[in-house]
């Protein structure tokens, strides 16, 4: 009768004691101020739970960017993606990721993908503009028409309240 009776307790407290998704996520977004290890392994728990849920991808991509793992990160927002292709910031993210990378065509098709879901998303058209930059601009050469794509995507960051643009712009642009 005791083995019985210890077996139920044992079992009502892992229900009791058990932990969500929701808790883990919630946890790993606490230890984000200090401990992107630990956030880092509290969202891959919340993922073994709930490996459907969007945004716990999303959080533990930035957390890896944030642990100089591009590559693990871009996995992580392409997850994101897969499971809301509408995620504007995953795109966004993923982008700087590939620009990090020097994926410059591949940040440039992230961060139009951004802008076409967030159109006022003034960092999405100057990350844009950048990384067109980056390609227009090789070793000997200028390509100007990917040049002057790059200026239009500068000022239209700068329309949108980015100041920083200006400052590529006054460099970059004629």
């Amino acid at each position: 009768m005791k083995k019985i009776l210890f077996f139920i307790l044992l079992l009502l407290s892992n229900e009791l004691y058990s932990q969500s998704a929701e808790d883990y996520y919630y946890s790993g977004v606490e230890k984000l101020a200090n401990d992107n290890i630990g956030a880092l392994s509290d969202f891959t728990k919340a993922l073994k739970i709930d490996p459907n849920n969007a945004d716990v991808y999303f959080i533990r991509g930035r957390t890896k960017w944030m642990l100089d793992d591009n590559i693990g990160a871009i996995s992580d927002f392409t997850k994101t993606i897969e499971i809301n292709p509408k995620y504007s910031l995953a795109y966004f993210e993923r982008g700087i990721c590939k620009g990090t990378l020097e994926d410059h065509r591949g940040a440039i098709a992230d961060f139009t993908k951004a802008i076409e879901f967030d159109p006022k998303n003034a960092k999405a058209y100057f990350y844009r503009g950048f990384n067109k930059l980056g390609l227009a601009t090789g070793v000997n050469n200028i390509n100007q028409s990917l040049n002057d794509s790059a200026c239009l995507d500068l000022s239209k960051a700068g329309e949108l309240g980015d100041s920083g643009a200006y400052d590529v712009i006054k460099k970059f642009c004629k």
